[in-house]
């Protein structure tokens, strides 16, 4: 072929199946119940049939996208569970769920972050779990610091993240820690708790840290806008802002040191999310633009970025 095709823009998306179905549903060995879909669900509920008892106390949390959704009930005595999943009131489907012979084990397991065993003041210890948790008993979390215990620590749930809970303590350089949460510290809803488990942490005196501030221009004033900060392979998102005409600039402050780059939505739903085209609808998925190269945040700099949105807002 001999044609120039510079100028040639092709936008490929996923678009959403005409026909609902349920690809994937199992009780696990957790007792949590996994059911994926193959679209997000606008506004669904689940109701479990034939148990107002489970249906009344049972917890669902549904991914970011609504395609797929966690259930956690009380009473697992059953050999199978019947759920109706509806969209907007409007009924999809009714999931009939096996338990099989599993050997069910309802422990809470402890995720902790960061995996590196590394903080410091600046990224102290998070706790969480898969299973929802409704309290962490302090009396029952042990901070050894050299062999001395310690209990001038924080435990704090976050105010905007469910089941992800703060440990910030004074961390100081060559100092050896080890965090202890004994059995029970974590309380499930259904009287799940946790076994035993020892964390050994250091402390991060490498102070790789470091600001960069982003300035946008050409802002559309009736337009929101979806800022995502990315790996430089364009797979990972870090953190996700809202831009507006009131918000001109994203600030990322003391973020660890590395290669990042800029992924901005014009979400022209204002839904808060990217929404990809639809054929039988004929609508182009919502248009986005990368910045134009990596940036590098360096310990201990402060840096200013601008980043002209005109290219976005010019997209059909």
């Amino acid at each position: 072929m001999d044609k120039d095709l510079t100028n040639i823009n092709l936008q490929i998306s996923k678009g959403t199946p005409l026909k609902f179905r349920v690809v994937d549903k199992k009780i696990e060995n957790t007792g949590r119940i996994h059911l994926v879909f193959n679209r997000g669900i606008k506004k669904p509920n689940l109701v479990l049939l034939n148990d107002d008892e489970n249906d009344k106390s049972k917890i669902v949390k549904y991914s970011e996208a609504q395609d797929s959704a966690l259930i956690f009930i009380n009473n697992l005595e059953r050999d199978s569970l019947k759920f109706v999943l509806s969209e907007n009131n409007t009924v999809l489907d009714t999931i009939l769920v096996k338990k099989s012979n599993l050997k069910l084990d309802r422990s809470i397991v402890p995720t902790t972050s960061p995996s590196t065993g590394k903080v410091d003041r600046v990224k102290h210890l998070t706790i969480s779990s898969l299973t929802p948790i409704k309290l962490i008993d302090k009396s029952k979390v042990k901070l050894i610091e050299d062999s001395i215990a310690k209990t001038n620590f924080q435990l704090q749930l976050d105010t905007n993240v469910a089941n992800l809970y703060h440990l910030r303590y004074n961390w100081r350089k060559q100092k050896n820690y080890e965090i202890i949460l004994e059995e029970g510290a974590m309380q499930g809803y259904f009287g799940e708790k946790n076994k035993e488990k020892k964390l050994t942490l250091a402390y991060d005196d490498s102070d790789n840290y470091g600001d960069i501030t982003f300035t946008f221009t050409a802002i559309d004033s009736a337009r929101q806008y979806i800022v995502e900060l990315i790996d430089e392979k364009k797979e990972k998102v870090f953190r996700r802002d809202i831009l507006n005409n009131s918000i001109g600039k994203v600030a990322y402050k003391e973020f660890p040191g590395g290669k990042y780059s800029i992924r901005i939505i014009r979400d022209d739903n204002k839904n808060g999310i990217w929404d990809p085209g639809e054929v039988y609808k004929s609508t182009q998925p919502e248009p986005l633009v990368y910045l134009n190269k990596t940036f590098t945040i360096r310990a201990n700099w402060e840096q200013n970025e601008s980043f002209s949105l005109q290219e976005l807002n010019d997209l059909n």
